[in-house]
């Protein structure tokens, strides 16, 4: 598909496009996609700003989003970024905004959480901004790196910190499990997210807010899930 940078909410955000239509697009409606080469035309006719790739089920392509980690102006990566990059060797792009990365690999996206910080990893349903610039010291094809992908994946995105919660702490709050529970109501919306992802139910958030919806029949039910888990998430914590 390709994509048009337009203003929304004040920020400046990448909307998928439909090429040769110009109508928008859906990383999870095939008939909104086309071939690299008419999307392509359709980036070089000046109809839209950049062509995007789509991850589905039936490709064996992951990609690492790697945001806020490199200087535009002098080109200096952060050390973890040039960690991920250098031993996942694949096929690699700076981001649009000249702020990032976009790795290509293949591969299976392993178990558990998808992303942390600034580091995030799809599979299926999402779409990737492709520039072309390469990153000359990575290869300039896909390669498979099963073992350095889980353990990045491992390292950067599945651990969690540990529980540094004191004895006391715990007693405490056994001991206030009776009482009427307060909660914070004026969390911001990265926190809320973060609660519902580590909820019993978080796998299934998550999948759903990333656009995946292989356990519906249709986008409308998908939709509907999604909305009445941030209905109970948002009812929870704000007033």
């Amino acid at each position: 598909m390709c994509w048009r940078e337009e203003q929304r909410d004040g920020k400046q955000t990448k909307i998928p496009v439909t090429p040769g239509a110009g109508s928008f697009a859906s990383a999870t409606d095939p008939d909104t996609w086309a071939t690299f080469e008419t999307a392509r035309d359709y980036v070089e006719a000046g109809k839209a700003d950049g062509v995007g790739f789509v991850f589905t089920d039936d490709d064996p392509v992951v990609g690492v989003d790697l945001d806020d980690c490199r200087d535009p102006e002098t080109g200096d990566v952060d050390d973890n970024a040039r960690d991920i990059i250098e031993r996942l060797d694949s096929y690699t792009v700076i981001s649009p905004s000249g702020t990032g990365y976009h790795v290509l690999l293949n591969g299976d996206l392993p178990d558990g959480r998808n992303r942390r910080g600034s580091v995030e990893l799809y599979d299926t349903a999402r779409f990737f901004t492709v520039t072309g610039d390469h990153v000359d010291v990575t290869p300039t094809h896909v390669a498979r790196r099963r073992d350095a992908h889980e353990a990045i994946h491992r390292e950067y995105v599945q651990e969690t910190e540990p529980d540094t919660a004191s004895e006391t702490d715990r007693r405490g709050a056994a001991d206030d499990e009776a009482s009427e529970p307060t909660v914070d109501v004026n969390l911001e919306n990265d926190e809320l997210l973060q609660k519902a992802r580590n909820a019993s139910n978080g796998t299934k958030f998550e999948r759903l807010w990333q656009g995946n919806t292989a356990s519906y029949d249709s986008q409308s039910e998908a939709d509907m899930a999604l909305c009445c888990l941030l209905a109970f998430w948002t009812c929870v914590y704000r007033t």
